[in-house]
Parts: C-alpha cells; sequence; structure tokens
C-alpha cells in the first residue's frame, strides 16, 4: 500500500479528502474477452482498491473503490473500471455515508467525485504493469 497525497475537492456538499491510499497487494492483470467473445480481446485489472478517508459535514467516513468484476464478461468493456465497494471491503463506508445523507444527489456527486482519481491510480498500475510484460 501506497499514501498518495493530501487534497481538498470542491461539490456542492462540502467536503474534504484526508487520505487516498492505493492498494495494488492482491491487483493482476488479467486477459479479457469482450462481450460475446470466447477470445481475449485486451487486458484488464482485477484486485485493485482504492482507500479514501474524507470529511463530510464534519464527519469521516473511509470509503473504498474496488476494481469491477471481471468474471461474468459484462462489466468488462473498461480496463481499468472502479466502483464504489459496496460489498467485499469490510472498513467501507459508502453506504453508511449514503444513508446519513439520505441518498442524496449531493452525497452521489461526492462519491461520482472520488471516482476519477480510484481510476487514475487504477489506469497507473495498469500502464506500469502492462510495460513490465512487454
Amino acid at each position: 500500500m501506497v499514501l498518495l497525497s493530501k487534497t481538498a475537492v470542491q461539490v456542492s456538499l462540502p467536503f474534504k479528502i484526508l487520505r487516498i491510499e492505493g492498494g495494488d497487494d492482491y491487483a493482476q492483470l488479467l486477459d479479457i474477452s469482450g462481450q460475446g467473445c470466447t477470445y481475449v480481446t485486451k487486458k484488464g485489472v482485477e484486485g485493485f482498491q482504492v482507500d479514501f478517508d474524507v470529511s463530510v459535514a464534519n464527519r469521516n467516513y473511509h470509503i473504498s473503490f474496488q476494481t469491477e468484476y471481471r468474471g461474468d464478461n459484462l462489466k468488462a468493456y473498461s480496463s481499468c473500471g472502479v466502483l464504489a465497494s459496496r460489498f467485499g471491503c469490510n472498513a467501507d463506508q459508502s453506504s453508511i455515508f449514503e444513508q446519513d445523507h439520505n441518498y442524496s444527489r449531493e452525497a452521489e456527486k461526492v462519491i461520482s467525485a472520488l471516482k476519477p482519481i480510484a481510476e487514475i491510480l487504477c489506469e497507473r498500475f495498469f500502464d506500469k504493469n502492462c510495460i513490465e510484460e512487454d
């Protein structure tokens, strides 16, 4: 696990990113078959996780993003797609955060603001490891 940075992002619901940590302990590159294909069409990342500690309305939350599940061959469009985990990470508080903010559009915007950061970190892992494989 590598600590990356501290920063702040502005959304109408005031929040601050306290910590970002990208975890590649279990990450790996996989061959991905395009939807409906039985042959490999590209590579993708599985097992990558990005953890955010955020402060929203004077309350702190731990929100985790994990790479999309690759086994069903339906979510395999993006090599580095990530989702707020909600499942599979005991420390993740995405659901609690959304519940605390009544599943509002503003809560959704906070999650949406974090997602591109997680995707960039996943893309960096992908790029670094594709180079090493060549």
